[in-house]
């Protein structure tokens, strides 16, 4: 027979099986949606999201990290290193990176992806771009990493932004992120970073800052990498052919700038702009030294207080001829302008002086073309031949010179050599 006595109550203050089983469920549901939460946190950051910024695939209205904070970081790195062209990391910059101060460039370069964020942080957020970046193929690589939420585009549609500083920071991260990086770089070109850079070089309103770093930018985006060893970059030299090839040393190639050096040539006026801004250099005689008087590119000039210095721009378009003189296309008109070139070579400013004679050394092969009378002034230059004139006549006022009136002896005495 079935027993019909119920089953015991139980005492006050316990609880019942069932009591028990459905709390320990209901503590194991919450411990692992809150395990789960975790992770997607950790996975979001890991590819540079902003967690807060997923919910419905919306932005919140707070962006991951305040004009405040990216200026704190801008800091943390720059150090005293104020220098408007930085062509390496100096030491406090690399000690920064080694503490850590680039962790978060995904989460931080991420944050140019969102519509909520203000100007002013957006400069920020490409000024501590180029200074993660700047001597660190590492960084670089996580930068490209990013080329899936296209990261790529977005920099590019801000070389064309309104504010100058904006967009010189922009053209700046596109000069150091394409260095010897085959995804930067080609995406870079892909995307038509050529044309966005090319309309700054060609707007007579840009700040020199602004044309420095577009040029800059050209330059990289035309040069071609290798994989030589500690430097990526390609090393050019003279063969049978009548151009220069890639040494067999830097091979093989990894990245190649053709694709931008065409795109550069179709572009109209862009190579005889970058002549005209060549031919402002130098930045004074040779013998000049840098002063708070005579700013120099490569040595003294400061960010924010040279910004619209003339002289600034000239190395960077003589460096976007340089590899644009890769072309064999390019190198007729780009040779129109030797004689600047060759006032340049003699520039007491390093950055004006090496561009320069990299430039020649692709356009010419043997000796310099480049002979002075007097190295400080245009009209004492004969380039290729040692002009001499018994009339008193400067090889510039002429079309060309008779064997008769070339000579190419080192006799630098005589009364007229030009």
């Amino acid at each position: 027979m079935v027993s019909l006595t119920p089953a015991p109550k139980a005492q006050r203050g316990e609880k019942s099986p069932n009591q028990l089983s459905l709390r320990i469920l209901s503590i194991c549901t919450m411990v692992s949606l809150l395990f789960l939460a975790i992770l997607f946190v950790a996975f979001a950051r890991s590819n540079g999201e902003d967690p807060r910024s997923l919910r419905n695939g919306q932005t919140t209205s707070a962006p991951l990290f305040t004009e405040d904070e990216l200026r704190a970081k801008v800091f943390q790195l720059m150090g005293n290193d104020v220098r408007l062209f930085r062509f390496n990391a100096q030491g406090h910059t690399l000690e920064q990176r080694e503490n850590g101060a680039c962790k978060e460039l995904p989460q931080i370069a991420s944050m140019l992806l969102e519509a909520n964020v203000n100007t002013e942080s957006k400069t920020l957020i490409l000024e501590y771009l180029t200074f993660c970046i700047t001597d660190s193929p590492f960084q670089r690589g996580r930068f490209s990493q990013l080329v899936t939420k296209g990261i790529h585009l977005v920099v590019i549609d801000l070389v064309k932004a309104k504010q100058s500083r904006l967009s010189s920071m922009a053209a700046h991260l596109i000069y150091i992120a394409s260095f010897s990086n085959k995804v930067n770089h080609q995406e870079f070109i892909k995307h038509g970073a050529v044309e966005k850079l090319a309309g700054i070089v060609l707007n007579d309103d840009s700040i020199s800052s602004q044309t420095m770093w577009a040029a800059a930018a050209l330059q990289n985006l035309a040069a071609s990498y290798c994989e030589t060893e500690g430097d990526g970059r390609c090393y050019w030299g003279w063969g049978e052919g009548p151009n220069v090839e890639i040494q067999e040393a830097s091979l093989p190639m990894k990245s190649d700038g053709a694709v931008a050096r065409h795109k550069m040539l179709q572009i109209k006026g862009l190579v005889v702009k970058l002549q005209s801004l060549a031919c402002v250099g130098p930045v004074g005689d040779q013998d000049l030294k840098p002063s708070p008087e005579h700013v120099f590119p490569g040595s003294n000039a400061i960010l924010g207080r040279d910004d619209n210095e003339p002289h600034m721009v000239t190395w960077a378009a003589v460096g976007a001829l340089k590899n644009l003189a890769l072309d064999p296309e390019a190198k007729s008109q780009i040779e129109s302008t030797l004689h600047c070139f060759c006032l340049d070579s003699f520039s007491p400013d390093w950055l004006e002086k090496a561009k320069s004679a990299d430039l020649i050394s692709f356009l010419r092969e043997g000796p310099s073309p480049c002979w002075f009378r007097n190295k400080n002034s245009a009209e004492g230059m004969c380039v290729d031949k040692k002009f001499q004139d018994d009339e008193g006549y400067f090889c510039r006022g002429y079309g060309h010179a008779n064997e008769n009136e070339c000579k190419a002896g080192a006799n630098t005495e005589t009364k007229m050599t030009a």
